[in-house]
């Protein structure tokens, strides 16, 4: 398992990591569906590399405590766009 980002990063506020998350499922929705794909493999690829077991960008108390109820509401979305 990556360890998280030291400094600034590891420190951020929670809006900060909310917004990577956004930007990233954004682009991975956009090149996904430019590649004939489902945005939703777009979403769910970005949402792993993004996880703390791949790159370790989010740290996994930030994933388990600062935006759980975002992963919940993310969650569900994905579920009804399936």
């Amino acid at each position: 398992m990556v360890e998280c980002w030291d400094g600034s990063l590891g420190s951020a506020h929670p809006l900060f990591f909310l917004g990577v998350l956004i930007l990233a499922g954004y682009a991975g929705g956009r090149l996904a569906h430019a590649l004939n794909l489902p945005r939703i493999s777009g979403y769910i690829v970005a949402g792993m590399l993004l996880s703390p077991s791949i790159t370790g960008i989010l740290c996994e108390q930030v994933v388990e405590h600062d935006l759980s109820l975002v992963t919940d509401i993310a969650l569900g979305v994905i579920a009804f766009s399936v």
